[in-house]
């Protein structure tokens, strides 16, 4: 059964947390995407949004982490497609 849990802490700005998960050892380009952003412009983009909704104190970003137990396989890009379909549907 998948756990998914919300990571608190870490990076202390979206450039970093972008940095961290994009390291070419954590993924590869073909499954970084994005929801309602861009991948070229990410930063940029949630830094127009945080100031545009006078959201820029606080927390800055919400990182999700889902792991499977070892008897669970799937591939890389099935794990892409359902992690699409989570935030698609929730209010991330």
């Amino acid at each position: 059964m998948a756990v998914i849990k919300s990571v608190s802490g870490g990076a202390p700005s979206i450039s970093s947390i972008i940095k961290y998960v994009t390291q070419e050892e954590k993924t590869n380009d073909k499954l970084l995407s994005g929801v309602r952003c861009s991948v070229e412009t990410v930063t940029e983009d949630m830094l127009s949004t945080k100031h545009f909704y006078g959201k820029t104190s606080g927390r800055q970003y919400k990182h999700i982490v889902w792991s499977l137990s070892p008897d669970e396989v799937i591939s890389p890009e099935e794990a892409h497609d359902v992690s699409l379909e989570l935030v698609a549907k929730s209010e991330l």
